[in-house]
């Protein structure tokens, strides 16, 4: 669906009324440590972290590019529809020939079932998840639940027979529930299903459980605003959400693309929802040149008040980008953009706190171009399903925005245009970092009229994304900014160092502008006489670990500046956690406790989580006959260990047994050429390390092998 999209903020014209605007703080949080993150350093549950929208990629590229993926900071990889399709006209394997798609039959339904001929195998499938898995990247499924194909002869399964029961889809009325709502019960270019229908939620249920068996993590759900809700009217409402959702996943979010009537907040209430408009804010920045456009726009994601860690965000989606078969460029078209112009985009979406951001794979070999002409349009690239996408995904500067995503987990935020500006924008997160958006063609230095200010804290900094150097010192910030770029600083060891240059230490004088609380200490000779006020107490507060076991400890390090007598802690719950009079917590039990810490009057608060250890692993082990005459090489892999329910990484090793049989360091039991015909029997042993929630477990299992 297109949303035609016009930057509207009566904030701007209210600031441009007053002349006082110079940038809009967004205190959506104080900065605290984050748990969220795994042992691969990505975020944990896919919400707050980057998708990887591996377009039209078969599960076997994704497999082979997951360690690639790993190090770009994609928490998540998003694949297109799994299911099986229909494979008509010889369609072959091009995104877009003879004037139609091809990539689209992914999303024209024939059976629920995994694996079709664009991405691969049901067993190709497990063994993608199983990698992403290894390298802690989650898994999420696009599932089409709306409509089928529409040439209804193809489809097959339980779908044929509630077809031929005549209870498949909806009556063809040409109606909707509601002409505002732009429910879509009624025939189009695909037939739309009977969502109603408990026989097809059932169907649409199982498919989701057997993803999640099969290794998916969550789920994205195509055109979910043209399935009814519970509450729609009556005649068309019905439970197919709560049906469906409840499928054990951990992650899910539907297509609501925004528009009137659209009841966006009932959608977000029940899953994560895509705020669309906000990506075609993006574009229209972009297409109008970055002119009179100010950070205020940006601040608000004109969501309808759903809050951003509901959202998944997006420069550009798939429709935007190949969908729109009018060739017309416009903001609601996204092909016209550069692949700079998208990393720009990017930065100031990933950038951003609590949202979650998906970041589109455009075609290998793809051209950006305004081009009208669709048949061999550059925007197709190399124009084959199922290999990798364009590079831009891991270009240096995405990648830096990703990280820096990860790192600034909970850190409030500031939007605002620097330089007064309309084509600079830095998002600020709290003290500890700031990304700059330089969307002119000319180099900008900072160093003139003392710098930028910024609430960075003073040291000098590496740009993450090309390694150049800038200085923060009392509120200020120096150094030079690429044309056409994004500049990522934080406070990450190895990109932040607290020494800064002298010809950087300057002094503010001016009232108006107050130094941050990181301000290098004065000389002897400047320090304040006893008569002049002292400095203020500022308090910055870390735990060591901010998810401790049941029993462990954990120790604050208070991190006070202009201290007064002592500093006192105080936990919200006894029961759960206590804590010393040096700032010691002990986890009691399972929960989560609010630590105040205190000094001169100025708390601040830090969150613990307390988690028990679960000590659960199953495995099992199932060996095959191997008949050896036919085996030419030195060893046969016979059989491979499962395991299930276990959290961290895996190790194996025989303990006793035949020589005949070996473990692998990915649980592969071999036997070596030329074993003669018996049984034979092994012990392995399998240990599963341990993390924040999970104890390392251990466990024994008996390999029998039969050579025939």
């Amino acid at each position: 669906m297109k949303i035609k999209h016009t930057v509207i903020s009566l904030v701007l014209a209210l600031a441009l009324v007053l002349g006082t605007f110079a940038g809009l703080a967004v205190t959506a949080g104080a900065e605290e440590a984050s748990d969220l993150v795994n042992e691969q350093g990505l975020v944990e549950n896919v919400e707050g972290g980057c998708i990887l929208h591996c377009w039209c990629w078969s599960f076997n590229t994704i497999k082979e590019n997951m360690q690639k993926i790993a190090d770009a900071g994609y928490s998540a990889v998003q694949t297109s529809p799994i299911n099986a399709i229909m494979n008509a006209e010889n369609s072959g394997m091009s995104l877009y020939s003879n004037g139609s798609g091809k990539w689209y039959y992914s999303y024209q339904p024939t059976n629920y079932t995994i694996g079709n001929f664009m991405l691969g195998t049901e067993d190709e499938f497990k063994d993608m998840c199983e990698t992403a898995h290894s390298y802690g990247v989650k898994v999420i499924v696009d599932i089409v639940a709306n409509h089928t194909t529409g040439q209804k002869a193809f489809v097959r399964g339980d779908l044929k027979t509630l077809k031929d029961a005549g209870v498949l889809y909806h009556t063809d009325d040409g109606k909707s529930s509601d002409v505002r709502r732009n429910m879509t019960q009624h025939y189009g270019v695909c037939p739309d299903v009977n969502t109603q229908n408990k026989d097809y939620q059932n169907i649409i249920l199982n498919f989701l459980k057997l993803c999640v068996a099969d290794g998916a993590d969550g789920f994205r759900y195509d055109m979910a605003k043209h399935i009814e809700l519970p509450d729609d009217k009556e005649a068309y409402a019905s439970d197919f959400w709560p049906t469906v959702l409840d499928n054990g996943s951990t992650f899910e979010y539907g297509e609501v693309l925004q528009s009137p009537y659209d009841r966006f907040k009932d959608y977000a209430a029940i899953m994560h929802v895509t705020a669309s408009n906000y990506g075609d804010s993006i574009r229209s920045y972009f297409y109008n040149g970055c002119n009179n456009i100010s950070a205020s726009n940006f601040v608000s994601y004109n969501s309808n008040l759903v809050k951003a860690d509901r959202l998944v965000t997006w420069v550009e989606s798939h429709d935007t980008y190949a969908n729109d078969n009018d060739g017309k460029v416009n903001s609601s078209a996204s092909f016209w953009m550069s692949n700079s112009q998208v990393r720009r985009g990017w930065a100031l979406i990933a950038a951003r706190k609590d949202n979650t951001s998906l970041f589109f794979s455009r075609p290998k070999g793809s051209v950006e171009t305004k081009n009208v002409t669709l048949l061999n349009n550059p925007r197709w690239g190399e124009n084959q399903i199922g290999i990798a996408g364009d590079d831009n995904y891991f270009h240096p500067e995405v990648v830096a925005v990703n990280k820096f995503s990860t790192a600034m987990l909970g850190v409030s935020e500031n939007i605002e245009n620097i330089k007064n500006s309309k084509k600079l924008l830095m998002v600020s997160r709290g003290t500890r970092g700031a990304v700059i958006i330089n969307n002119s063609d000319e180099d900008v230095n900072l160093d003139a009229d003392l710098g930028q200010k910024t609430k960075l804290k003073n040291g000098t900094y590496t740009d993450a994304a090309d390694g150049d150097q800038f200085y923060a010192y009392n509120g200020r910030l120096f150094g030079t900014i690429k044309a056409e770029s994004v500049t990522v600083l934080y406070d990450d060891s190895s990109l932040y160092n607290t020494v800064v240059p002298d010809e950087y230490q300057i002094e503010i004088t001016d009232p108006t502008v107050p130094a941050t609380s990181e301000t290098q200490p004065a000389s002897s000779e400047t320090q304040p006489s006893s008569s002049e006020a002292p400095d203020p107490t500022t308090l910055a507060p870390k735990a060591a670990k901010s998810t401790i076991y049941v029993g462990a400890t954990t120790t604050i390090k208070p991190n006070v500046k202009n201290a007064v007598g002592a500093t006192t802690y105080k936990t919200s719950n006894k029961s759960v956690a206590t804590v010393s009079s040096k700032g010691v917590v002990k986890g009691v039990k399972a929960g989560s406790v609010t630590i105040t810490v205190t000094n001169n009057k100025v708390s601040k608060k830090l969150t613990i989580k307390i988690v028990k250890k679960n000590q659960s692993m199953t495995v099992k082990a199932s060996a095959k006959s191997v008949k050896y005459s036919k085996v030419k090489k030195a060893k046969q892999t016979v059989s491979a260990i499962t395991v299930k329910n276990y959290k961290g990484s895996l190790s194996y090793k025989k303990v006793s047994g035949s020589a005949k049989l070996s473990v692998t360091s990915k649980g592969k039991i071999v036997v070596k050429k030329g074993t003669k015909k018996a049984t034979y029997k092994a012990v392995v042993k399998v240990t599963a390390a341990g993390n924040t929630a999970y104890n390392s477990s251990t466990k024994k299992v008996n390999i029998t092998v039969k050579v025939k």
